[in-house]
């Protein structure tokens, strides 16, 4: 029991001292996941996707970057219609963090765009296309060393698939990730 409550004090030591590593020509890498379930009537859903990230700041608290997409679903409606897809893809992305760079904790905001390859199988049929996406993400960052920073996220967007727009509204989610902030080496 002691050897928890230093480690929790030891973080919560080396929390209050950090400061983020968000000046220009920094990078920072890292990803982030998210996933869904549910049941409504008779439907159940699950959904499950990773997204491992690069990032480099063009300016001080200003970073665009890139991240790769796989995620994974399963639909499974009443009278023995099971769906199961896949998708892998890549979205750049742009952040702003709000707060001063020094702070242990921090705000951003964030857009991306992407363009996946979607295939799925639904009793036994399987069809391939294309989707384009776009979200907006607001998002709390907290530094728990000077690089190592966990977030939360939460984002509303679209997909959009080719040749027919199946998901026809905007959809909400939330993500947890974390990012690794590197910084370039100072010229003497």
């Amino acid at each position: 029991m002691t050897k928890i409550n230093l480690f929790i004090v030891s973080i919560l030591f080396v929390g209050v001292s950090s400061f983020a590593q968000l000046e220009r020509g920094s990078y920072m890498l890292g990803g982030g996941g998210s996933f869904a379930g549910g049941l409504a009537g008779n439907t159940g859903y699950f959904g499950v996707s990773i997204q491992p990230r690069i990032g480099y700041f063009v300016a001080n608290k200003f970073a665009v970057g890139a991240g790769l997409d796989f995620s994974y679903q399963n639909i499974r409606q009443g009278g023995g219609v099971n769906s199961t897809g896949m998708a892998v893809g890549l979205s750049p992305f742009a952040r702003y963090y709000f707060f001063k760079m020094e702070r242990p904790m921090n705000l951003f905001v964030e857009s991306s765009v992407g363009l996946a390859n979607v295939w799925g199988t639904t009793n036994g049929v399987t069809a391939s296309t294309l989707r384009f996406s776009y979200q907006t993400s607001l998002g709390f960052v907290y530094f728990i060393r000077p690089q190592i920073g966990i977030e939360a996220k939460v984002q509303v967007g679209r997909n959009i698939l080719n040749p027919v727009n199946l998901l026809n509204g905007p959809q909400v989610s939330g993500s947890l990730g974390f990012q690794i902030h590197l910084n370039r080496p100072k010229k003497e």
